[in-house]
């Protein structure tokens, strides 16, 4: 099997699991892409089978040149590894006292993780990286400011996508 068709397979069996959770839970049904050079138009070639059975299509996709209009708090990171550090647009605390309530608390959530994910990134920055399920983008956000060569973040939830947006 060549690595292009394992890379489709396993986008299209993970990106399938999130959306069925994310409907069960949340009564979501679309997916939301944010593009990037290279990676947009590989994984657009395989959107009839990434999305077959969603009536959303790969061209609904959010525009990160359009600007929002919305008004929410973004927080600066934790310095980490003395070096990285970068801003993160969170919910109202009192909506998401996890995530949210702990970037604004304590600069940084799941910090062993994002201090892994950076050094990874930061030594091999032609790494492509898909972030499935982005949440508040902390881990899209970061490799973006790391100069990344190809980013796709998925996330169905259009209050997160706005905040990454910012």
């Amino acid at each position: 099997m060549s690595a292009t068709k394992f890379i489709a397979q396993t986008l299209l069996f993970l990106i399938k699991k999130i959306d069925w959770f994310r409907s069960w839970q949340y009564g979501l049904t679309g997916v939301y892409v944010f593009k990037n050079s290279f990676l947009f138009s590989f994984i657009n070639s395989y959107s009839s089978k990434i999305f077959i059975s969603w009536k959303t299509s790969f061209n609904d996709h959010v525009d990160l040149n359009i600007l929002t209009s919305e008004s929410f708090k973004c927080v600066k990171t934790k310095l980490l590894l003395d070096k990285y550090r970068t801003t993160v647009c969170v919910h109202e605390i009192q909506k998401d006292r996890d995530v949210s309530g702990h970037l604004v608390s304590h600069g940084i959530w799941e910090e062993h993780l994002v201090t892994r994910f950076i050094r990874i990134l930061s030594t091999y920055k032609q790494y492509s990286f898909i972030d499935i399920g982005a949440n508040l983008g902390k881990y899209t956000i970061y490799a973006a400011s790391l100069g990344c060569s190809n980013i796709i973040s998925i996330e169905c939830f259009r209050p997160n996508i706005e905040r990454i947006r910012r």
